[in-house]
């Protein structure tokens, strides 16, 4: 982003409002959560690591449309909206539907999308692309963590 302005700092909030609103809309019940067995990762880690995510997805997704339009770059847009839904769909498996092999597909389909988003971006630029660091480490622990629920139950 070359200023931070008002338009900006709004487009930046949207984001980060989009990508809470998953987890308002479906219930996240840690009851369930607790009741797996699993190794022990401290519940206070997920609430951390998701807010640091969306906000640094909100910042490059904001760097994004104001610096590389929709029309020629259209596959990262694409990218990007595709695993936000898949994103979305964990809540409802692992928190609705209590679904611990389908939470793990989408927990690797999250991960891959993500790849794919970064392998996307770094072309467009490399220092914004890094924004995306945080989400592709999460990504990787939350795939072994997810693996290791699954087997374990």
């Amino acid at each position: 982003m070359k200023k931070i302005t008002l338009k900006n700092i709004l487009l930046f909030l949207l984001f980060v409002f989009i990508y809470f609103l998953p987890s308002i809309l479906f219930k996240m019940d840690f009851s369930y959560y607790n009741e797996v067995k699993r190794p022990n990762v401290p519940q206070i880690i997920f609430p951390i690591a998701w807010t640091i995510i969306y906000i640094t997805l909100s910042i490059f997704i904001t760097y994004l449309i104001n610096n590389h339009p929709f029309k020629d770059n259209k596959r990262i847009y694409i990218y990007l909206i595709i695993n936000y839904f898949i994103q979305a769909a964990f809540i409802f498996a692992f928190f609705g539907a209590n679904d611990l092999f389908w939470s793990y597909i989408i927990t690797i389909a999250t991960f891959a999308s993500s790849i794919f988003i970064f392998l996307e971006a770094y072309p467009l630029n490399k220092k914004v692309s890094f924004l995306l660091t945080p989400y592709l480490i999460w990504g990787a622990f939350a795939t072994i963590l997810s693996i290791i629920i699954y087997l374990w139950n």
